[in-house]
C-alpha cells in the first residue's frame, strides 16, 4: 500500500468515526435545551464534556441529561469535581466542574498502615 492510500485510508476511517457521532449527537434532545461549549471526548466514541463549569450550570446539564451521576474529585485540579453519568450508552461528563457551594476539597492526612507504616495526604469532599 502506497503512503497515499495509508492516508486516505485513515481519513475514511476518520470520517465514518465523524459520521457515527454525528449520528449519535442528532438523535441526543436533551442537548437542544443548553448552550454551553460542550464536545466528543477524543479518546470515546460516545462520550460528549462539558469542561469548568460553573456549578449553575453543571445543575443546568444534570437537569437536562436527567439520571444518576456519579461525584469524584478531579485529580490535579484545586477545588473542582467531576461529575459524570451514562444514559443510552452515551457518556456525560461535566468535566472539573465547580463544587457546591455548600462544599469544600480540604486535605486530609491519613495512616496507611502496612509493613512500613506511612501517612498520605488525600483530598476530600465535605458538604455541610
Amino acid at each position: 500500500m502506497t503512503t497515499k492510500e495509508h492516508i486516505l485510508t485513515n481519513l475514511h476511517r476518520e470520517l465514518d468515526h465523524t459520521q457515527t457521532r454525528i449520528n449519535i449527537l442528532n438523535s441526543i434532545s436533551e442537548l437542544d435545551q443548553l448552550e454551553f461549549y460542550a464536545n466528543f471526548y477524543s479518546g470515546a466514541e460516545c462520550q460528549i464534556d462539558f469542561d469548568n463549569l460553573k456549578h449553575d450550570e453543571v445543575i443546568k446539564v444534570i437537569a437536562a441529561v436527567g439520571g444518576k451521576w456519579e461525584k469524584t474529585l478531579s485529580i490535579g485540579a484545586v477545588e473542582r469535581i467531576n461529575y459524570q453519568t451514562t444514559k443510552n450508552g452515551v457518556t456525560y461528563r461535566c468535566w472539573q466542574g465547580e463544587p457546591p457551594p455548600n462544599c469544600k476539597i480540604i486535605d486530609v492526612i491519613e495512616t496507611i498502615p502496612a509493613q512500613a507504616e506511612r501517612t498520605i495526604t488525600r483530598k476530600r469532599l465535605v458538604c455541610q
